[in-house]
């Protein structure tokens, strides 16, 4: 609402995109951040939720994925977080959180696209789909690691667990349990996941989850998706096929509408997972 010479000083101010001069992260940069993803956002949605013909629905996939790709690559590097050493940027909590923010919602546009692809069209990539959710997993466990951080944002870190951590942690668990079914053969052709790291993040994303309060938000999804990733564990563990089918029926929880794990049958978690009423409102909620 400037004028003149305030204005022109504030523009002064700026970079040729519109970005502070001073490489910080304030809320007006977050909520810029946050009204481009939601034009994004509603466009998958938009494929997602509607009854477009395969086709269409393919090819503007392929259309928002790279615009989503561009969106992120066109954030100046201040905005775009290095997610193998966040510290080493020096930033307050609230700014890394944001950093945190930022990069997570950017990921889960192409979550969301391989989810939609998969469903809708039976076309999404197996390998993208890992991919993008064992980047978005890293960074929550890398969160859950270093929790004392983010000490005063309780509750965004418990969004976060919900929102992004529990779709992708679920998602690698299943096909952890997958790939550990297979033959050796068949698992050169999934994405690789790394056996031992991923069992050592999962407890640990699982113990976390088991720390969140009956009188938090987000504590019943909290809790549901804490069994389902023991459930995998103990079945990836456990001493062997007679027993671990044992310990299935007896650990059997009608919220996650057992039975799990039976060969072929491990996509009943994910009608779960798509049909479960979230505590805090969110849009990978699809059906």
């Amino acid at each position: 609402m400037s004028e003149g010479s305030d204005l022109q000083s504030a523009i002064e101010k700026l970079d040729h995109g519109g970005w502070n001069r001073d490489n910080t992260v304030q809320r007006s940069t977050f909520a810029r951040i946050a009204a481009t993803n939601a034009l994004i956002t509603e466009e998958i949605l938009e494929i997602s939720l509607g009854c477009l013909p395969h086709e269409e629905v393919a090819r503007r996939a392929v259309d928002i994925e790279a615009r989503a790709l561009t969106a992120w690559q066109d954030l100046p590097e201040f905005l775009r977080i290095d997610v193998n050493d966040p510290w080493s940027s020096r930033r307050s909590p609230l700014e890394l959180l944001f950093l945190m923010y930022i990069r997570l919602a950017s990921l889960d546009h192409h979550f969301l696209l391989q989810r939609t692809l998969s469903k809708k069209v039976k076309a999404g990539s197996v390998n993208s789909l890992l991919s993008v959710c064992n980047e978005i997993f890293r960074i929550v466990v890398m969160m859950v690691d270093n929790r004392d951080y983010f000490r005063d944002f309780q509750i965004d870190f418990v969004q976060i667990l919900c929102t992004h951590g529990i779709p992708a942690a679920s998602i690698l668990a299943i096909e952890l349990l997958r790939q550990d079914q297979s033959s050796q053969s068949a698992m050169t052709e999934l994405f690789p996941l790394n056996r031992s790291d991923t069992i050592q993040s999962l407890s640990v994303f699982a113990a976390c989850l088991g720390t969140i309060r009956p009188d938090s938000n987000g504590y019943q999804s909290c809790d549901r998706a804490k069994k389902f990733v023991k459930r995998v564990l103990d079945v990836i563990l456990g001493p062997g096929p007679a027993a671990q089918g044992s310990a299935v029926e007896d650990s059997a929880d009608p919220t996650l509408c057992t039975p799990l794990f039976e060969q072929g049958n491990d996509e009943d978690f994910m009608h779960w997972l798509d049909g479960v009423h979230w505590d805090q409102e969110t849009w990978i909620n699809f059906t």
